[in-house]
């Protein structure tokens, strides 16, 4: 039986794959596929090339300096000087435990850590200026993590399932979590604020409890924005309802 393999990472991908989930190689129609017996011998050698592979390339980079993937071994990780932003899901489900960020980066996109349940410590440079939707979601070994950037700048999914975090420092500001937690809300507290959205939102009332005085200041005087800003908040908690995700309240 034929197995088929990147001809990048030597990993074996599905016939009808577009891209290499391991190397994030997009594949064309004129590219020569490695096609192998499926006999243990040559599977061990493959395997081992591909470990080599992972090994001397862990950071998949493209052009602009974004991270697209990162598919090496190493626990302990250090990204490289030269990367401008981590992208989306590049860190997703990975087993590691402590990442370093060097100053060239500005952004950590969506879900850029997501899953990472044993990374216990991120070092978050001066230079990240922006931290998007779920980033750090589900990191459940975090325990302390420090942000220089201003909290405006931080998507306040950012930290939600982060259930063992008990430091969090912003701008040089300690958040007491016990007594102020903006990042990890039951998701009782997601529908409550979805019912005072269908019933009271022309009037604002979910801006209020969200802690958005002068949008429910807004939304008071123009009935939700018009409803059309009362329509797509409905839509959106309906959202965040089905995926589970639990909603935060900034300060």
């Amino acid at each position: 039986m034929a197995v088929l393999r990147c001809p990048n990472c030597h990993h074996q991908i599905a016939y009808n794959a577009k891209r290499c989930y391991h190397c994030g190689l997009e594949y064309t129609s004129t590219m020569h596929f490695i096609a192998l017996d499926n006999m243990s011998k040559e599977i061990a050698e493959e395997r081992a090339q591909a470990l080599e592979f992972r090994k001397e390339n862990p950071f998949i980079i493209d052009e602009e300096g974004i991270l697209k993937k990162y598919i090496g071994l190493d626990k302990d990780v250090k990204i490289p000087d030269g990367v401008t932003q981590i992208g989306e899901y590049a860190f997703e489900e990975c087993s590691i435990n402590t990442v370093i960020i060097p100053d060239s980066v500005t952004a950590i996109d969506r879900c850029a850590f997501k899953n990472c349940k044993s990374l216990t410590k991120v070092t978050i440079p001066k230079s990240v200026t922006a931290i998007g939707f779920w980033a750090f979601e589900n990191c459940k070994s975090l325990t302390k993590v420090t942000i220089p950037c201003r909290e405006n700048e931080i998507d306040h999914h950012a930290f939600v399932g982060c259930y063992h975090l008990t430091e969090l420092t912003i701008h040089g500001n300690k958040i007491d979590l016990e007594k102020n937690d903006p990042f990890r809300i039951s998701e009782l507290d997601t529908l409550s604020l979805f019912l005072f959205c269908l019933f009271f939102g022309f009037l604002g009332v979910h801006k209020f409890v969200e802690g958005k005085t002068g949008m429910g200041i807004l939304y008071a005087c123009t009935a939700g924005l018009f409803y059309i800003g009362w329509l797509a908040d409905l839509v959106g908690y309906i959202v965040l309802l089905s995926k589970g995700v639990k909603w935060v309240i900034p300060k």
